[in-house]
């Protein structure tokens, strides 16, 4: 896995198991113009793992206009091949892949199969006879697709996938916190990822990203199993006491202290079961 100094900021946004994830997906782009190769960039900086450009263009000199990674020197080749050589260099750690020198309309009407290689597939600018088929093989396959769009200075995107979960680990105060998340009265694929983390078997960096949520889960599973009893407010020292039980170092910690901020939430969802 790259160095955590230079994803740092993005590991502290999602984490070391998004980094990997993300390092490990290999992309197909559709159409390299100005929104796809600006878009793909977008993934190329972060460490995507691969990526792979289909497009049956060559570069023109209304590409020099818009599109920030064809020069001069590119007019007259393969827009795809030029896009890929200029975006490989902005990071080691990604894999240049293929060019693909097909129209996306045609590849997809005469290879379908291509799109299962990938794990994400992102559709530049294209039109709804090629958008319609591309979107039921992505659907079909349980492929994400990201359709992007741009018109100008108007734009826009779409995101076609079945599910996608997201649990927030640290809610803003200033945008209102929710109460009832489910702790003590969680449902199963909850208490199932919860209790699949071996909270002191992780190494540093790993202890300080575990959500509070995981934290205060375990917690009330080991009181329960101690105690055969749900908590309430009179048991907080002893919830305190094994949350700092948990930590490395409580202080340096801020998953850990918002464990303890957070910990009236063991017996307050009880009040409104």
């Amino acid at each position: 896995m790259a160095t955590t100094e230079k994803y740092d900021r993005q590991l502290r946004l999602w984490g070391a198991h998004g980094q990997k994830a993300l390092m490990e997906a290999s992309l197909l782009l559709l159409n390299a113009d100005a929104v796809g190769s600006e878009t793909l960039k977008n993934l190329v900086l972060p460490g995507i793992g691969s990526f792979t450009i289909a497009d049956e263009k060559v570069v023109t000199e209304s590409d020099l206009g818009c599109n920030f990674f064809v020069t001069k020197e590119d007019i007259g080749k393969s827009r795809a091949d030029a896009v890929r050589n200029w975006l490989v260099e902005m990071n080691e750690d990604v894999k240049g892949g293929d060019s693909i020198l097909e129209s996306p309309s045609s590849l997809i009407e005469t290879n379908p199969s291509v799109i299962s290689k990938f794990s994400f597939v992102i559709a530049a600018n294209l039109p709804q006879s090629t958008l319609v088929p591309l979107s039921k093989l992505c659907w079909e396959q349980n492929i994400p697709l990201l359709i992007v769009r741009a018109y100008g200075f108007i734009g826009y995107t779409r995101l076609q996938l079945k599910s996608h979960d997201i649990l927030e680990g640290k809610p803003d105060p200033n945008n209102g916190i929710i109460h009832d998340i489910r702790i003590s009265n969680s449902f199963k694929e909850l208490e199932d990822f919860a209790e699949s983390i071996t909270i002191g078997d992780l190494d540093i960096f790993e202890h300080k990203h575990v959500p509070f949520i995981v934290i205060l889960i375990q917690v009330l599973n080991q009181f329960k199993a101690k105690n055969n009893r749900a908590p309430t407010s009179k048991d907080r020292a002893e919830l305190n006491a094994l949350i700092t039980d948990m930590a490395m170092d409580l202080n340096d910690e801020q998953n850990f202290q918002e464990a303890i901020t957070n910990i009236a939430k063991l017996w307050y969802v009880l009040l409104l079961n």
